[in-house]
């Protein structure tokens, strides 16, 4: 019944214990709300001695479950092990299973298919919850959703008339996909863990070699100290011998020559600090990394260098690596330039021992690593985005379906009442409402990887002018432009460009409600290697809009472009948090990039690139208008 894990992964079942147990509580309050939720729909229909008889019997399973819960979490002296824990929650899931089961035979009604529709879809989403919450536990989630899945089935079967037979059949085929779907959700869990612990071992197999390897550089540093001093000594006896002495003393210099020649022409800030943290020795180069010469740092503190924050996890890194001799070892901080800017440097450094074996202070290397650190970032960005994409697509498609279906049931059931009543127009708009949710579905298939753009030659002018009117008009904000004539035209799909600049412009116009300057301008640009936001180089068209809104805060910058994340209060008028993440969804699938920069009570500017079809000027295209005249008079706001 229980079956977690394949053969040979027994080592997992704690993790697997673990991830069960911390999703426990939810499925719990899940089951005490619908269970009271679906009484309180049901109660005027079915008689309340079987109501309240049935809602016991599931408050009573769910309790004993969430004791068995808090049992296992809060009494570590007697908490069960991991193989009696998940085999007690099996038993508990299919008792629940049996009691949820019984719904449909309980509550069944053959004059009424609300009724039936709405147990199928509170089942169905205890079927949803549960292929998450239970994906370990294979042969518990197929009992579970048997008992879910069958009885109603069974009932729409029987009832045998077109519309039962389908939601039959939908049921059957809703629990068979969560099975599915469950099957891969327990493989992924397994493959993380495993990974996991793999990614353990391996390490602290590396930590252990690290160790022996500094102990075995520190028994070689002893040694190389301990053969300096025999020859040290053998030096002295032939001190008497001149030439030798000199010839010595001119290797010597060309070595030192030559480390100095090496330390000097290294673009890494080589240094040397006391055992307080003070520069003793800097390498030119932290004038290309933090704008400084090198006499500058010498005698201040490493952490001066650095915000407040970073100062302080520095400094106590130091003193507790000063205090056991220990190294520092890819220490990440962020570092001031001396124009302000921040800078991430990746510190490496040894202790230094004089003969008494005492720490004298460090050696060692810092490297500027903050190109590297934004494209890591970039690419995680885009990699989550993607991802983002994925779900929000296979949402928006089974959305749509489900929403398909709600169609229908509304319009049957206004075709069987009566026209002008406060039912029917109850009805209208909840399907008014659902067209708004059908354009949000729309939306978020533009964001996912569907929705390819059709390219072609386009006017990026005459785009601009006819977005800005249409999202301008009829409000208290007055535009400015400088958009010449000669942009050059762009390979685009220009429904999708509209959408962006529309967006761009919707949210400018929100920013300020009380009206307002919006400034819109437009030029071409060729990108170079010396470009950091350059996606690509070349010749682009660089459209920006620039608004006296609020403005957005250093710290949720980073996030604009995060589908569903949105610093506006949400209204009747405000958006739906996926604006600037369908826009970055676009402006990415054309080639090209955006920029958000923006500061509070100032405002905001966005500004996107797009691919130049050529670097000559723009033609007026056929049959289109050729942007001439006053743009004021082409897309004035009222």
């Amino acid at each position: 019944m229980l079956q977690p894990v394949k053969k040979g992964e027994d080592y997992l079942l704690p993790e697997l214990a673990e991830h069960v147990s911390r999703q426990f509580p939810a499925a719990l309050y899940t089951s005490f709300l619908l269970s009271a939720l679906m009484v309180l729909v049901l109660w005027d229909l079915f008689p309340a001695r079987i109501l309240l008889s049935w809602l016991t019997t599931v408050y009573t399973v769910s309790l004993l479950r969430l004791m068995l819960y808090h049992r296992h979490r809060r009494r570590p002296e007697r908490r069960l092990s991991p193989e009696q824990w998940l085999r007690r929650y099996a038993s508990g899931a299919i008792l629940s299973g049996v009691v949820w089961g019984a719904a449909p035979l309980l509550f069944y009604s053959g004059k009424s298919p609300q009724t039936n529709v709405f147990i199928a879809f509170v089942l169905g989403g205890l079927i949803a919850g549960a292929s998450s919450s239970m994906a370990p536990l294979k042969a518990t989630f197929r009992i579970f959703i048997s008992l879910i899945c069958l009885p109603l089935s069974t009932l729409f079967i029987i009832r045998g008339d077109s519309l039962h037979l389908a939601m039959g059949s939908m049921l059957l085929i809703y629990g068979a996909a969560y099975l599915v779907i469950s099957a891969n959700t327990a493989r992924m869990i397994l493959e993380s863990l495993t990974l996991r612990n793999e990614n353990i071992l391996e390490i602290e197999e590396r930590r252990k070699a690290e160790t022996q390897l500094r102990l075995t550089q520190k028994d070689l540093e002893k040694t190389v100290a301990r053969r300096t001093a025999e020859l040290r000594t053998a030096n002295e006896e032939l001190s008497r011998e001149i030439d030798e002495r000199l010839q010595a003393e001119s290797r010597l210099r060309i070595s030192e020559e030559r480390y100095r020649n090496l330390v000097e022409s290294s673009s890494d800030w080589i240094w040397e600090m006391d055992r307080d943290g003070r520069y003793t020795y800097s390498s030119p180069s932290v004038l290309s990394i933090l704008g400084y010469a090198h006499q500058e740092v010498l005698g201040c503190r490493f952490y001066s260098f650095m915000p407040p924050e970073d100062a302080k996890r520095a400094k106590d890194i130091f003193n507790a690596n000063k205090s056991g001799g220990k190294p520092f070892e890819r220490l990440i901080s962020a570092y001031l330039n001396k124009d302000g800017a921040e800078r991430i440097i990746e510190t490496n450094g040894e202790p230094v021992f004089d003969d008494a074996d005492t720490l004298v202070g460090y050696r060692g290397i810092n490297r500027d690593i903050t190109l590297r650190v934004k494209h890591e970032e970039e690419k995680r960005k885009v990699e989550h985005m993607k991802s983002l994409g994925l779900l929000a697509g296979g949402i928006a498609h089974d959305f749509n379906n489900l929403l398909m279906t709600v169609f229908g049931n509304i319009e049957l059931a206004r075709m069987e009442i009566k026209a002008d009543s406060n039912a029917e127009r109850r009805l209208a708009n909840s399907l008014t409402a659902m067209e708004q949710a059908r354009k949000l579905t729309g939306q978020l298939l533009t964001f996912s990887r569907g929705g390819s753009p059709i390219l072609e030659a386009t006017s990026i002018r005459n785009l601009i002018l006819d977005s800005c009117r249409f999202a301008l008009s009829g409000t208290a904000v007055r535009c400015e432009y400088d958009v010449p004539e000669d942009l050059w035209m762009a390979d685009v799909d220009s429904n999708q460009i509209w959408q962006v600049l529309n967006n761009i412009l919707t949210n400018a116009r929100e920013a300020m409600p009380d009206g307002g300057t919006l400034w819109i301008s437009a030029e071409n640009v060729t990108l170079t290697e010396m470009d950091t936001t350059a996606p690509v180089l070349g010749n682009f068209v660089k459209v920006s809009v620039r608004d006296q809104g609020v403005g957005v805060s250093k710290k949720d910058i980073p996030r604009v472009f995060d589908p569903y994340f949105s610093t506006k209060i949400r209204g009747a008028q405000q958006g739906t948090g996926i604006g600037l993440a369908v826009c970055h969804s676009i402006i990415e699938k054309h080639g090209g990039s955006i920029l958000f920069e923006s500061e509070p009570g100032i405002g905001t500017t966005v500004s996107f690139f797009l691919h130049a079809l050529s670097a000559g000027p723009n033609d007026a295209p056929p049959g289109g208008s050729t942007g001439n005249g006053n743009p004021e008079d082409q897309c004035a706001a009222a």
